[in-house]
């Protein structure tokens, strides 16, 4: 009895592997499309400039700053992490 339910088990956690990889693409996806329809969003109203970067694995950065000459560092405004999954196209 113990051995069909490891197996039943063992099958689902195979069967919904699949699943939950393309929730965290997906999760990833409106992340991303999010954050930068947000940004862009700002800057027309605010009329300023943020730039969008994808910086370490997984991970957006949003800076402000003028990137004119003798002006401040860009400061970060935000940094989103996505979620760990297999993000290639296959």
């Amino acid at each position: 009895m113990v051995v069909i339910g490891f197996t039943v088990a063992g099958i689902s956690f195979m069967a919904l592997q699949p699943l939950m990889k393309e929730n965290n693409v997906n999760s990833a996806y409106a992340t991303t499309l999010s954050t930068l329809r947000n940004y862009r969003n700002k800057a027309v109203t605010e009329r300023k400039r943020y730039i969008v970067t994808f910086t370490a694995p997984r991970t957006i950065t949003v800076q402000y700053g003028r990137w004119l000459y003798r002006s401040p560092s860009p400061v970060t405004v935000a940094t989103f992490t996505l979620p760990a999954g297999h993000y290639s196209s296959a």
